[in-house]
């Protein structure tokens, strides 16, 4: 990682990360999702490299993800955490879950539109709201609503619900997924 750089392509309007060996990934972040004042060429901070592993080492301990899609997940995460564009709460896409407060050692969490029911990695969050990145294919929000993997959203905390991958034992929100 000491090599790595992030590249945002002003005409593609495509963020990208340059690894080491000439390594070149392209990330799902287009300008709209991104800060307006993204840096043609940076360096991949030492905070985007301590953010990179602790999410490599807590999905290598609680997902069944390949290796592969856990390197795309902890480096779409790190991405967005570093360059997402500030996001208002959506919270009234979903339904409430029973927790009082999101423990922080929980990354993984799922949320119910009602529609369906999707697994998420909480990037960030406070203890008000939490900024989640969608690690399924697809999630329905609404009839006219779909988010697609890595698509990002800010919930309000009470929102999130315990997912299989990590779960919060004796929350009593199971009922929500049938709702």
């Amino acid at each position: 990682m000491l090599n790595w750089q992030w590249k945002y392509d002003a005409t593609q309007e495509q963020l990208h990360i340059l690894m080491s060996g000439g390594l070149m990934q392209t990330l799902s972040y287009r300008k709209k999702h991104l800060r307006p004042d993204m840096p043609a060429l940076c360096d991949f901070s030492l905070e985007d490299a301590t953010f990179h592993a602790n999410l490599m080492d807590y999905q290598d301990t609680h997902s069944t993800l390949s290796p592969t899609a856990q390197l795309l997940t902890a480096l779409h995460a790190t991405a967005i955490q570093r360059f997402g564009k500030a996001l208002m709460p959506q919270s009234w896409h979903f339904q409430t879950g029973m927790l009082e407060s999101w423990p922080e050692e929980h990354k993984y969490c799922a949320l119910n539109s009602g529609f369906a029911k999707g697994s998420f990695l909480r990037i960030s969050g406070d203890t008000r709201t939490s900024l989640c990145m969608l690690i399924d294919q697809s999630f329905e929000v609404a009839t006219t609503k779909q988010m697609k993997r890595f698509e990002v959203v800010r919930v309000l905390n009470d929102r999130l619900l315990s997912n299989d991958l990590h779960a919060i034992t004796n929350q009593g929100d199971d009922w929500q997924q049938f709702a």
